[in-house]
């Protein structure tokens, strides 16, 4: 309602309509820290807009003011939302960067100790790019956050699978036989049908494609960038 109340003041006066009010997103825990900057700055530009945004991968409940957009590695079906694919995002296999071993063949990684998620408590268990990529590996350290794998891949615990947004920025890390060693998810954006049309939505929609073109190992297609 004040959405269409801004609308029609500025028919009526000329002025444009001002972004207003609180936009939730939720993204990924891969993609939350990327996204935080882009979305953040919204309220610079648009004094009258808050985003709050939540970091999980977890599945979400698809229940009312649980979240206006959500940036998610699976797509929804129900009727009261919107679900598109937004972007493709590389997964590599990734050690700490002075690890020794210098991983000329796939062959080497046989055996090899690595880090991983816990099975019983993957939401998506597609995601279980270790067990395709390093089908031999032994994994020593689990856990159901990507954050966490990433900083002990780093301390040097093993081997492990990090989407390209985080190991190719992180300097610790160096990507074990890329050409050979890879992997791709989707990214699906779903948004409220009820909010779907409005400003505050459409601005923050924008920014994160944006945002996601901008990322490493991110490929938003041509059909979906802006």
């Amino acid at each position: 309602m004040d959405e269409d109340a801004g609308r029609l003041a500025g028919a009526l006066t000329g002025v444009e309509a001002v972004a207003r009010g609180t936009v939730r997103v939720v993204a990924t825990d891969a993609l939350g820290v990327s996204l935080a900057g882009p979305l953040a700055v919204l309220h610079r530009e648009n004094p009258s807009l808050t985003v709050e945004l939540l970091a999980t991968s977890s599945v979400l409940h698809y229940r009312v003011g649980e979240f206006d957009v959500a940036v998610t590695l699976h797509a929804t079906r129900l009727p009261q939302f919107s679900t598109t694919q937004i972007a493709h995002s590389t997964h590599r296999v990734y050690t700490r960067r002075d690890d020794p071993q210098p991983f000329r063949r796939e062959s080497d990684l046989e055996g090899i100790d690595a880090v991983g998620y816990v099975p019983e408590l993957m939401d998506f268990p597609e995601m279980q790019f270790l067990t395709n990529l390093v089908p031999t590996a032994r994994t020593v350290f689990r856990s159901p956050n990507i954050r966490a794998q990433q900083e002990a891949i780093a301390a040097g615990v093993g081997v492990g699978v990090l989407p390209a947004i985080l190991g190719d920025t992180d300097e610790r890390l160096r990507s074990v036989l890329p050409e050979k060693l890879s992997a791709q998810s989707t990214y699906w954006v779903t948004v409220s049908k009820a909010v779907a049309d409005t400003l505050p939505v459409r601005l923050v929609l924008t920014r994160l494609t944006n945002a996601l073109d901008a990322l490493p190992g991110v490929e938003v297609p041509d059909s979906t960038a802006r």
